[in-house]
This record gives structure tokens, C-alpha cells and sequence, in this order.
């Protein structure tokens, strides 16, 4: 196992990494995984993790395509790390993994990082609309009453959450209306499905990332808080 050139440029083995993965129509996914080892490849180090569980990914068995490059992401006390990658399915004698040679240097991301609290809010999941398809609504008798399921919203941050829905995921990669309701305020906000994901419960959920984390900032942040201390108060966190 090599481990030169191990800094800020690469993860650690053994850490957990990210792969953001490109779709169609300027969508992404993203899926877990972990280093396992440090390789040459053609005079490049590369970086060996172990094959992503791409269940919801859109075309799955596609990925890694050949010659297209993908995103590694993991975390650094300084922030967060991506390096873009082209990625190259095999097997090691612990498994089968992805060898993922670097385009270029990693590079830091200015993000700001969202405090996420667990919670049980019920939701409404509907597909989003664009201007074209609100446009054809208005003009249809018959609107789709369907569209929006039940659903269970697990886990908030002001950019984002976790939502369980009985009646199935959404795609990854795909985009949907979320509606709550914080302290008697209704919010409803459009989402990316970033990946899935099952709960140590066993229950299948989604990740999912608000596009305008600034609408309802605020309001998310503020309840947070108040979830939080009122958990602190009962002797529950």
C-alpha cells in the first residue's frame, strides 16, 4: 500500500469520500465511498476506493463511463476538498473498486456549512414544474391531483434535507417541491436529489438540496434553534 504524496492533494486512506456524478441535462448524483490505496497509474498517483452503490442512480450500469470525468470530494479541517478525476472500474483482492487518476490538482470549495438537526415533519413531495409545464397546466382541465405524495422530512439544514417517502424516491438527479411547515409557516421550495440513502432504521430516504437556501434560511435556522433547545431543556440532546 503507498501512501506518498498524501496531503491536503489527496484523502487519507481509509476516509470517506464523495463521487459527484454527471448526468443528463446538467444534473449530478452523488454516491459514498471510502479510500482503500494509493496507485501508479501511467506516472500519476491514483486514488483506489472502493466501487460506489449507485442503487437510484439514473443508468447505473453505465458509470464509470470510460474516459469521462467525475468529481472526488472529502473533508479537510480547512474546508472542503474536490479534485475532478477519470474513473476506471476493477478488482483488488479486497474487493472490486473504482482507480480514479487526477486531471489536475485539488482545489478547495468556498462553501458555507449548514447545521443539520434531526426531525419528523410532514411533507409534500411533487415533482417540479417549469414555465412551460405551469403554462400547460394552466391550460389543461384535467390537472395531475397526483403528483404530490406524503412525505416525511427526517433531517434539515438551511441548505438542504433528508426525506422518507413511503410511496418511493424520486430519481436521483431529478428536481421536486418540497412543503413544510416551520412554526406555522408554510414553506415550499424547489430541490435537487442528490443521492439516497438508507437510515440505520432501514427506511430508503433522500437527499436533497434546496436551490434558494437564502428563501427560507432564516426561518429553517430559527427553528433549528428552537428545536435544539428545546431538546437541551427536556434533557433530550
Amino acid at each position: 500500500m503507498s501512501t506518498s504524496g498524501v496531503g491536503d492533494g489527496f484523502p487519507d486512506i481509509l476516509a470517506p469520500v464523495t463521487l459527484r456524478l454527471d448526468l443528463h441535462d446538467d444534473a449530478t448524483a452523488q454516491v459514498s465511498s471510502v479510500v482503500f490505496d494509493f496507485e501508479d497509474v501511467d506516472g500519476t498517483q491514483g486514488v483506489v476506493v472502493g466501487r460506489p452503490d449507485l442503487s437510484g442512480v439514473p443508468d447505473a450500469g453505465t458509470f464509470p463511463r470510460r474516459g469521462e470525468a467525475l468529481t472526488l470530494m472529502w473533508s479537510r479541517p480547512s474546508g472542503q476538498m474536490q479534485l475532478r478525476v477519470v474513473a476506471t472500474a476493477g478488482r483488488r483482492s479486497y474487493g472490486a473498486v473504482w482507480v480514479l487518476t487526477p486531471m489536475g490538482a485539488a482545489v478547495r470549495e468556498q462553501r458555507r456549512q449548514y447545521f443539520r438537526i434531526p426531525v419528523t415533519l410532514p411533507a409534500m413531495l411533487a415533482p417540479a414544474v417549469d414555465a412551460a409545464d405551469e403554462k400547460n397546466d394552466a391550460q389543461n382541465d384535467e390537472p395531475d391531483e397526483g403528483a404530490a405524495v406524503r412525505a416525511t422530512v427526517v433531517e434539515i439544514s438551511e441548505g438542504g434535507a433528508m426525506i422518507c417517502c413511503d410511496t418511493g424516491l424520486p430519481e436521483v438527479g431529478s428536481f421536486v417541491e418540497v412543503s413544510f411547515t416551520l412554526n406555522d409557516k408554510p414553506v415550499t421550495t424547489t430541490a435537487e436529489v442528490l443521492r439516497h440513502k438508507s437510515l440505520p432504521s432501514g427506511r430508503p430516504s433522500a437527499a436533497v438540496r434546496f436551490l434558494d437556501p437564502a428563501a427560507y434560511g432564516d426561518d429553517i435556522r430559527r427553528y433549528a434553534f428552537d428545536v435544539q433547545r428545546a431538546r437541551a431543556r427536556s434533557g433530550l440532546s
